[in-house]
């Protein structure tokens, strides 16, 4: 159907009519994509036109992007067919071309080829492939590490002995490069290694985020204790003999007293009056249970286990949290090295990048942040993003006055580094479009912050159609795809896990199925020990998933299409899964999940499909010519000689390797 033709709800109006900062929480079949060219629409056809190279749309994919651009082409000869004369149509058509439509790397990428120059790189660098940064990472490691086992420091060789095992250094190699890895996601990577380092060395123990933590988690494990210990004077030691629960009794009404005096000082001395209180109740004068007779222990021993553990955990709380200002004394020195290696395992990576002329999507990332950003005390910052007090450089001010508009898809999946270009970009927050939904943010391995939208939306208010005021937010939560028992379910599953989720973004069914009582959702627990086969997780799912198709096609199910009601066919059913390789709590983990779930489908005699993209170096092929050449580079690599002997080219089997041996 044209867009012209689209009968839009009121919410989808207010959203593609907004001219200000608007963040428009769009869930799942609420028509997003669709709101969201025709907003750009309106921008680039209403009564004040905004020519189309003057608005940035920014997606998270080239699909996205490509899509984008279509329908607003598509959309623009709709109009110039009703009105080929219209020289504003025309011109729109032509400037669409050079329309900042395009991924946020794109966008970065073509920002650091523009100003090349003022950030020192080459303009023709070429994105490098994984395989090659894992073997320049290795050796760029070996180069930063080098000097500090010559320099052979006190604080080093304490780091070495905290982080490495069986006379290698290689979980201090990983540790380095682990959180070199989340560096790659922080647009100001060496003010977060210094805030890191001062937690250590410069802030008092007390006001650190770690005291924080300790503090709101006291609060549940104290008023948690308090009741465990009055359920043992009530409860268990009534049941103990009565000479054992006289002799116990007074240990643990002392343990009442104490606590309910440690939650005292917690409520009004903060933590660390907390720590000092407990350090006099529970220090070296901690009176230990008395030594009973173990027969008579070991006759009510779930009773007394109770009781004693409670005990204990009291104990090991105080204990604990009183420690934690002495190792983070002791911590200070470990982190200062570390963050030193990490320092020049960056610059040594650097170094090689440059030479080869190569860069990654984050280091591109990472120098559009050095263009449009400058860290800065807290009193000269515009903006406040991750705990990182920035404002935007002269050349972020002038690229602001170039978009009339910065239009975002997808913003519950933005990360830290991608706020902060966004925020630099745009007339100092002021002319945003954020198109996104909470519930579907899918990157947080990718260091995605869900939260940068809930926080948004927390601070905007529900946008008031009698009265426009911006910044706001506008709320589509009409569902177009789905069922009602899809969206009840959701609604269910939601309210329970997410405190925030509002009643404004329940999903609302808008699409119309005629009833069906076979529809209701259905949650299946798989219990292996049901099973007599010896199957892998994944087998196993699938061979429920196959039984469940079966029965449906079997038992008359119908669905929905254009011509009315009709019988399932298996093309009608999609499995979905969270991830195509098996889970790690597999038996087979190099067995693809959505491979696996192919196979026993197929063994049911049901037609089934997967796009399955595998990694060339993963294809057997390819692992038997790794295998050989690590043979030639080693003879005496043992697993890569039995994998190259066991193969088709030699094919020796099990029984007969240990006879040649």
């Amino acid at each position: 159907m044209p867009e012209k033709a689209v009968k839009w709800t009121d919410e989808q109006q207010d959203a593609i009519d907004s001219r200000g900062t608007v963040l428009v929480s769009a869930a799942a079949g609420s028509g997003k994509t669709a709101v969201l060219a025709q907003h750009v629409i309106s921008l680039m056809t209403g009564d004040d036109a905004v020519d189309a190279d003057r608005l940035l749309v920014l997606t998270f994919t080239r699909d996205a992007a490509a899509e984008m651009k279509k329908r607003i082409r598509d959309r623009l000869d709709e109009l110039l067919a009703d009105d080929p004369s219209n020289l504003s149509l025309l011109r729109q058509k032509q400037r669409l071309y050079s329309a900042h439509i395009s991924t946020t790397d794109s966008f970065c990428s073509s920002l650091v080829r523009e100003y090349f120059s003022a950030l020192g790189v080459s303009p023709d660098f070429r994105i490098a492939s994984d395989t090659e940064l894992q073997t320049l990472a290795v050796k760029a490691l070996d180069n930063a590490i080098e000097p500090f086992y010559t320099a052979n420091s006190p604080d080093f060789r304490a780091l070495l002995h905290a982080m490495s095992s069986n006379n290698t250094d290689n979980g201090l190699r990983k540790a380095v490069m682990e959180i070199h890895a989340f560096l790659q996601n922080q647009p100001f990577r060496e003010e977060w290694l210094d805030a890191l380092v001062s937690c250590y060395t410069e802030r008092p123990f007390f006001e650190t985020e770690w005291a924080r933590e300790l503090e709101q988690e006291m609060h549940t494990t104290i008023d948690m204790l308090i009741d465990k210990t009055e359920r043992c004077l009530c409860e268990t030691l009534p049941q103990l003999p009565q000479k054992y629960g006289d002799l116990f009794a007074p240990f643990f009404t002392m343990d009442l007293k104490s606590l309910r005096e440690l939650r005292d000082a917690l409520y009004v001395e903060g933590f660390q009056g907390w720590c000092l209180s407990g350090k006099k109740l529970f220090g070296d004068s901690y009176l230990p249970l008395p030594d009973t007779d173990k027969a008579a222990q070991r006759g009510k021993t779930a009773l007394f286990k109770e009781a004693y553990t409670c005990r204990e955990q009291v104990r090991a709380a105080v204990l604990e949290n009183m420690g934690a200002e002495q190792e983070q004394q002791e911590l200070g020195g470990l982190m200062v090295t570390l963050c030193e290696l990490i320092r020049a395992y960056d610059r040594e990576l650097e170094l090689i990048k440059t030479r080869r002329n190569i860069r990654t999507f984050s280091d591109v990332s990472l120098l559009a942040v050095r263009l449009l950003a400058q860290a800065c005390a807290e009193q000269e910052a515009v903006y406040h993003t991750g705990g990182f007090a920035y404002r935007p450089t002269p050349l972020a001010r002038e690229l602001s006055g170039r978009f009339h508009q910065v239009i975002l898809d997808e913003y519950q999946d933005v990360n830290l580094i991608q706020e902060v270009l966004y925020n630099c970009v745009s007339d100092e927050g002021k002319n945003l479009f954020m198109v996104g939904d909470v519930k579907q943010s899918i990157y947080g391995f990718r260091q995605s912050k869900a939260k940068l939208f809930a926080d948004r939306q927390k601070a905007y208010p529900p946008f008031d159609r009698q009265h426009p005021r911006y910044p706001a937010t506008i709320f589509l939560n009409k569902n177009f795809r789905s069922r009602r028992e899809v969206c009840d379910t959701v609604n269910y599953i939601f309210s329970l896990i997410m405190p925030s989720y509002r009643q404004e973004e329940y999903l609302d069914p808008g699409a119309r199925y005629p009833k069906n009582p076979q529809c209701d959702t259905e949650i299946a627990l798989i219990e292996k020990k049901n099973f007599s086969e010896e199957l892998s997780v994944t087998a196993l799912e699938a061979k429920y998933t196959a039984g469940r198709i079966l029965d449906l096609m079997q038992s008359g199910f119908t669905v929905s299409d254009k011509n009315g009601q009709r019988p399932l066919r298996f093309g009608d059913i999609a499995v979905l899964m969270r991830a195509k390789a098996a889970s790690k709590s597999d038996e087979d983990t190099k067995q693809k999940g959505s491979a696996e779930f192919v196979r026993q489908l197929s063994r049911y005699g049901i037609p089934a499909y997967c796009e399955e993209s595998e990694n060339f170096f993963d294809t057997k092929e390819i692992r038997l010519l790794l295998n050989m050449l690590r043979v030639i580079d080693n003879p005496s690599n043992d697993i890569a000689l039995l994998a190259v002997l066991m193969s088709p080219l030699y094919g020796f089997t099990p029984d007969g390797l240990p006879v040649m041996r």
